[in-house]
């Protein structure tokens, strides 16, 4: 399966989605009406991780898919997204517009640098 989902923690407030090569869009929509389903399950702030190391490049059509990956954004429980690892040229370029016009999109070289990123936000937020 290209895409797997993981919670980080038993807490559910951060969730782990893996996209891994090969992967089509019927996958990604599939993988974020999985991601849907998880944020109903819980009654708070979620932050959505998806790790791209092993993504390669998005495959044709990401431009069109921006708007349905932007449905996610009007979820109750979704709090924002932090993109990890993107290393494809076009895959840079579809998230850099997809923050421009949707907002709520961080980026980092690791997890471990996105976890420390979502901590250092949330003690902001105290």
């Amino acid at each position: 399966m290209p895409i797997r989902h993981e919670w980080y923690t038993d807490a559910q407030r951060i969730l782990i989605s893996y996209i891994e090569k090969p992967w089509d869009w019927e996958d990604y929509r599939r993988g974020l009406d999985e991601v849907i389903g998880l944020l109903d399950e819980v009654e708070h702030k979620v932050v959505s991780v998806g790790v791209y190391h092993k993504a390669g490049a998005p495959p044709t059509g990401t431009i069109l898919n921006l708007p349905r990956i932007a449905e996610l954004l009007d979820h109750p429980n979704f709090d924002y997204y932090v993109v990890v690892g993107i290393t494809s040229s076009m895959g840079k370029s579809a998230a850099s517009i997809f923050q421009r016009v949707y907002g709520s999109l961080y980026f980092c070289d690791t997890l471990n640098e996105a976890i420390m990123l979502i901590e250092e936000n949330r003690a902001a937020d105290v």
